[in-house]
């Protein structure tokens, strides 16, 4: 029969094995084990990549754990003198809900890097997103072992080009990933190279078109093609721009659109040029000068 809690010689012999392991770097001790566990002495996992828990599936998870009790424990590992799950999290919060005392726990004493890893892999079977794939991968090459997309993606057992795919979206305007903090959902990694080329051209109107795929379900081909569209329009035809005319002595000007540029020589002084430029421009008749349209 399982014990419902370690004895304290038992405790002390595990907190000595953790605090060698850490001191060795080992990723997990050899020393793990099933105990039921106080719900309330478990915390979330600071690395969970999953963003958002669907109400829906908690409830109907709670009765079926109500009706037939729990099916697979979850794994923990301890953290001082509380515990932090590893993985589970849908049947820690289900059991929360039922407002049970204790639940059935894997208890694997491991580092920081393996219990990154493990949130990732753990969350793998369960539909996430891939932005939320995406802040996992950058948060374990920021923390842990692996500094490398290949690197990670040896560990993972995935192609490295997966890795890469959703890594794209990390790349993405923060006031766009703000929206994706909470709606991870919307862009995928098949797509989020596009979003990134766009927002470089214009980054206000993909945020506009992003806050519409949040609000109104616009898809994102539908998105792409209305960003293109407005990128489009506000580019224009771009202004003639003439060969520049070399001034003799001075330097060279060049028509651009609505704008004259002049080049001045090294040996020239611009200030001198600018006063005479202005001298002959105030002894000139404008009228001269305008559009056709503007004349009386």
């Amino acid at each position: 029969m399982l014990q419902q809690a370690m004895g304290s010689e038992h405790e002390t012999d595990n907190k000595h094995l953790i605090a060698q392991g850490a001191q060795e770097g080992q990723l997990i001790l050899k020393d793990e084990w099933l105990e039921e566990v106080l719900v309330e002495q478990i915390d979330p996992s600071p690395y969970q990549p999953r963003m958002f828990f669907d109400q829906a599936k908690l409830e109907e998870l709670a009765g079926s754990i109500d009706s037939v009790g729990l099916g697979k424990p979850i794994t923990i590992r301890p953290v001082g003198e509380r515990f932090e799950l590893i993985g589970g999290e849908c049947r820690w919060r289900a059991h929360k809900m039922l407002g049970r005392d204790k639940i059935m726990a894997h208890v694997k004493p491991m580092s920081d890097d393996m219990a990154m890893l493990l949130a990732i892999t753990d969350n793998l079977q369960n539909e996430l997103t891939d932005y939320e794939k995406a802040v996992s991968y950058q948060r374990y090459m920021l923390k842990g072992a692996d500094k490398s997309q290949r690197a990670l993606a040896r560990r993972l057992g995935v192609d490295h080009t997966v890795v890469n795919r959703c890594l794209d979206l990390i790349q993405l305007p923060e006031q766009i990933k703000e929206i994706l903090d909470t709606k991870p959902h919307l862009i995928t990694a098949n797509y989020a190279k596009k979003f990134v080329e766009h927002s470089k051209a214009d980054v206000n109107i993909v945020h506009r078109i992003v806050i519409q795929m949040a609000e109104k379900g616009t898809g994102q081909e539908a998105a792409l093609r209305m960003i293109g569209q407005k990128l489009a329009a506000c580019s224009g035809p771009k202004p003639m721009m003439a060969e520049p005319r070399k001034l003799q002595g001075v330097g060279s000007v060049r028509l651009n659109g609505r704008k004259l540029e002049f080049k001045i020589d090294k040996e020239v002084d611009p200030q001198k040029i600018m006063d005479k430029l202005a001298a002959f421009l105030d002894s000139i008749d404008a009228s001269e000068f305008a559009t056709q349209g503007t004349r009386n």
